[in-house]
């Protein structure tokens, strides 16, 4: 999340609202190049002493060449929430543990050209039931999702939030 903020500040300069997906509410999660043979396990235990092998070889050679990978700090870092809060003072959390009837006034909040709130953080969860999108032409979308497109309906789920019939202003897509 440390990666959007000066995207989202750029964005935010040239008078853009911003909106960011993220997966999870709490921070940590892991790293995905980080693979370990599970704790106890024997030679040959579960794959037999060739698939075993093969497998022990095939990591060694993975670990070798994407050491850097390997050993970063994917699983250690902050929460998208924890960074939103503490580099944007007036962000707005979507997370899912909002009273239904607080969510519309927070929604409409945001679309307040005078007064809402420049950038909302959303959790993925909660990626319909709302328009985010530039009715006006005072201040064009950008939607940041700090997850890949791995579901497709899910993507086009989350950009419709921002990208809308009705829009003044294109809307702005980026995934890191």
């Amino acid at each position: 999340a440390t990666e959007v903020v000066p995207i989202a500040r750029q964005h935010m300069a040239m008078g853009r609202k911003v909106v960011v997906f993220h997966d999870y509410k709490k921070g940590g999660g892991f790293n995905p190049f980080k693979v370990e043979r599970p704790a106890g396990l024997k030679v040959g235990e579960i794959l037999g002493d060739t698939k075993t092998a093969q497998f022990n070889a095939a990591l060694a050679a993975f670990n070798e060449k994407f050491g850097d990978l390997v050993n970063s700090n994917l699983g250690d870092m902050d929460s998208p929430i924890e960074v939103f809060k503490r580099e944007f003072s007036d962000v707005m959390l979507v997370n899912g543990n909002e009273k239904k009837a607080d969510l519309l006034k927070r929604y409409q909040s945001f679309q307040d050209d005078a007064t809402g709130p420049q950038v909302m953080l959303v959790q993925s969860a909660k990626n319909k039931g709302w328009s985010g999108h530039d009715t006006t032409g005072k201040h064009q979308r950008v939607l940041i999702n700090l997850g890949q497109p791995t579901a497709p309906t899910l993507a086009i789920q989350q950009e419709g939030r921002i990208y809308r019939t009705g829009q003044v202003t294109d809307a702005m897509f980026r995934y890191l």
